[in-house]
């Protein structure tokens, strides 16, 4: 029996990161495998994709293509690639995404374990060569979830879950083949086509697994608090534009409780949620988030330690999130804005 692989690289003006992205992919355990075609989706970078990549490095199995196609975004490059690949299961991941050697065959050995399944696996920060108060308080969110889950579900490698993270994501290609879609592309912001995945994949009864041991990668994104609040500001943005634009979505609690809770007042609100909204309301400006910001920066530097900056990290990217939603009421029109 044949095994074959696709792994869809959307990518934009990250040429030379690219390179470092393609080499970990490329020292994969290929064992078994009879095709392992990469699909490069560049979304119309100044400097081609393609220019960074010296192609005498593409060996058996391995195959190499590059996609041009009008910017468009994260969403459409995926489903690009989804209509173009030609292996049994396809794996996304991220420009800025590092796999490890097995996470390959990880991913294609889940699929046969799970049939008709969408897989991920996780991706934390890559460790920096000098560990920062920032760096330990995300790194510390991502391990307490991380045991939580584990707590739960002991001794599993792979837990059903109802979130998706599309850095490091693979599914069969024949459940998807129909239509060749996976993201909609009528959504804007990444994070309201992720939340639109979620649901869509809840709805068609399509089981999505979290691996917890296995599918590793590592993520190159900054370690800085000043980047998870823009990171936070934009899934604000993508809760309410996905929201807005597909009602339907509030069926899903979590995003609905988002979503809801830092909303404007409501009749119906209890008086305690309007008190609390009432407060949301005047921290979140920004004013009070750009002095907020400027306090966490001057105690990084004073007091770097963590019991005085970690509850500041904590309220500057839940600000940012509450921030990012309100932005996107206004902006998607919302009748509640």
């Amino acid at each position: 029996m044949t095994q074959s692989l696709t792994v869809v690289i959307p990518t934009y003006n990250r040429g030379t990161q690219l390179v470092e992205v393609l080499n970990h992919v490329l020292q994969n355990d290929v064992a078994g495998f009879d095709l392992i075609e990469l699909l490069i989706i560049d979304d119309s970078s100044a400097i081609p994709a393609e220019s960074f990549i010296d192609r005498s490095i593409i060996k058996h199995p391995f195959t190499l293509q590059f996609i041009i196609q009008k910017n468009a975004g994260p969403a459409a490059a995926r489903n690009n690639g989804l209509a173009r690949a030609k292996g049994e299961v396809v794996l996304f991941i991220d420009d800025d995404v590092l796999v490890e050697k097995r996470t390959l065959r990880e991913h294609y050995d889940a699929h046969k374990i799970f049939p008709g399944s969408v897989m991920y696996g996780n991706y934390p920060y890559i460790i920096p060569a000098r560990i920062t108060p920032a760096y330990s308080y995300m790194k510390k969110l991502l391990d307490d979830g991380l045991q939580r889950i584990i707590e739960v579900h002991p001794n599993q490698d792979f837990v059903r879950v109802e979130g998706v993270a599309s850095g490091n994501l693979s599914v069969p290609k024949n459940i998807f083949s129909e239509h060749n879609s996976l993201y909609d592309t009528s959504l804007s912001i990444p994070a309201a086509e992720e939340y639109d995945l979620m649901f869509s994949l809840l709805k068609r009864g399509i089981p999505v697994y979290f691996g917890l041991h296995t599918m590793k990668a590592w993520h190159l994104q900054p370690v800085t608090i000043k980047d998870k609040c823009i990171q936070e500001f934009k899934y604000g943005m993508g809760i309410a534009e996905v929201c807005i634009k597909k009602p339907s979505v509030l069926e899903y609690a979590p995003v609905r409780f988002m979503f809801e809770t830092n909303g404007p007042l409501l009749p119906s609100d209890s008086m305690s949620i309007k008190l609390k909204k009432s407060i949301k309301s005047v921290i979140v400006a920004g004013p009070s988030r750009s002095f907020l910001k400027g306090l966490t920066t001057i105690c990084e530097v004073v007091l770097p330690f963590n019991f005085i900056l970690f509850p500041l990290y904590r309220l500057a990217t839940g600000l940012s999130l509450m921030a990012g939603i309100k932005k996107g009421r206004i902006i998607f029109n919302s009748p509640q804005a």
